[in-house]
């Protein structure tokens, strides 16, 4: 029986590990897309879109798939314009 119990613990110490490298720290994601600020706004993308087109929203830059991203410091700088003394 020892003989067994030390040949496992010997196949054991030499099995792969199965846990993965910790992944290198991201930076903040810096383009956002307009699901994610609607998501952040609690917002129907309907409202968004009425937004829009009163140009009450940050800048937009349009890809040439014709989707829109807006970078994170916009976005951050239009809600700091929103806020208000009450």
């Amino acid at each position: 029986m020892a003989a067994t119990s030390s040949r496992n613990q010997s196949t054991s110490s030499r099995a792969p590990s199965t846990a993965r490298p910790a992944a290198p720290a991201r930076k903040s994601k810096q383009w956002l897309t307009v699901e994610e600020i609607c998501e952040d706004l609690g917002i129907h993308r309907r409202t968004w879109q009425h937004w829009r087109t009163r140009r009450r929203v940050p800048k937009l830059h349009q890809l040439p798939n014709g989707e829109y991203r807006i970078h994170r410091d916009a976005y951050q700088d239009w809600l700091a314009g929103l806020e208000v003394n009450a």
